[in-house]
């Protein structure tokens, strides 16, 4: 299974090194109810005769476009990572089923899928998917002994 920095990389996100579009605020100064125009700044606004200046986020649509963009990125990133991560483990998962003398069913399968993959994400979380994923092998190693022990 490749590391979530790998698949990262592999789709074109690298979190560390975002750098997000600089906000760019604007002023539009208004005199006895004539738009004088817009300003680089509120100083400029009243420097042309504005005795009301209004600010606005010049480029908000653009940083929120970006945004999503991260967002969608990294959404898809955890979502490869977790289907690598399953296809990687439900093999171990339907073994340990065997093991246990129970019906390798669907059913079955996620249930201890479910489980195994809660108590890695429990333990491992805080410190990264790749920790999750460490944790996963251990649970199922641990399983795996139960079972053969029994």
């Amino acid at each position: 299974m490749r590391s979530y920095k790998e698949i990262c990389e592999s789709i074109g996100f690298d979190r560390m090194n975002i750098v997000y579009p600089k906000h760019i605020y604007k002023a539009i100064g208004y005199c006895k109810g004539v738009v004088l125009g817009e300003f680089d700044d509120e100083p400029a606004a009243k420097r042309a005769g504005a005795t009301v200046v209004e600010s606005f986020w010049k480029n908000e649509t653009e940083f929120k476009e970006f945004k999503d963009n991260i967002v969608a990125l990294e959404q898809k990133a955890t979502s490869i990572w977790f289907d690598e991560l399953q296809d990687e483990n439900l093999r171990s998962v339907k073994q340990l089923i065997k093991l246990s003398g129970k019906p390798v069913s669907e059913t079955n399968i996620n249930a201890l899928y479910s489980i195994v993959y809660n108590r890695a994400y429990q333990k491992g979380h805080s410190s990264g998917y790749d920790e999750v994923a460490n944790c996963m092998d251990y649970e199922i190693s641990y399983l795996q002994e139960i079972f053969e022990a029994l």
